[in-house]
């Protein structure tokens, strides 16, 4: 049993392990107050519900998340190789699940956001205000690219709308057939999404070789 002065923390960290795992109407109050090895009294003095801790527990998730997308997404880094990089965060993240938990786990915002989007639209407005900020990430790799790269045409935007809608469509997709190797085509359907020309394609399958992420030739 943990010090009583971190004890918001540990169920905080509990509530955020077990969503993702098994999402939000399995996690039940008692369970999480198991992961987190504290009593029920305990839950009730920090959060009202369990509806209570799962909006503060994303946002724990949120940030913890938002320290590896500044790594990935480091403005020194070359704007495509931003992407490269998460996208192979990403699959590298998703094959660690898939070892700890015996099956992929996909995103934990998007499949939150779909299982309370009815129920609970007080949770989903905020996944909504974090998917937003998320695709943040994708606009500032693109808007630099689209100035570095004469080639590149588009509005970042909406470009970033697009390349962000297929990664997570293909992080679902990993889930629901539980097959991380989907991932593995991320960076080839990126650069046919944003290389209306070819150069620009080249340019990105030439940061994914250099990766070593895909064996893939992008024509």
């Amino acid at each position: 049993m943990g010090r009583c002065g971190d004890t918001r923390e540990r169920l905080l960290a509990a509530a955020a392990a077990l969503l993702r795992e098994n999402g939000y109407h399995t996690a039940s109050v008692e369970a999480l107050c198991r992961k987190a090895g504290v009593q029920k009294g305990s839950f009730y003095h920090f959060f009202e519900s369990k509806c209570d801790l799962a909006g503060s527990a994303l946002d724990y998730a949120w940030q913890q998340q938002k320290a590896l997308l500044a790594r990935d997404f480091a403005p020194a880094v070359p704007p495509v190789e931003r992407l490269v990089r998460h996208f192979d965060a990403v699959y590298r993240e998703q094959l660690a699940l898939r070892a700890r938990y015996g099956r992929t786990l996909g995103c934990p915002f998007y499949r939150l956001g779909t299982e309370c989007s009815g129920a609970h639209p007080e949770i989903a407005a905020r996944i909504g205000k974090i998917i937003a900020a998320y695709r943040g990430y994708f606009e500032g790799a693109l808007g630099d690219a689209v100035h570095a790269e004469p080639g590149l045409n588009g509005d970042p935007v909406r470009l970033a709308h697009w390349l962000f809608a297929l990664y997570q469509g293909l992080l679902e997709e990993a889930r629901i057939c539980d097959d991380p190797e989907v991932l593995r085509q991320l960076p080839a359907a990126a650069a046919r999404l944003l290389g209306g020309g070819r150069s620009e394609s080249a340019a990105f399958a030439a940061e994914v070789a250099g990766d070593g992420y895909v064996a893939g030739v992008v024509n």
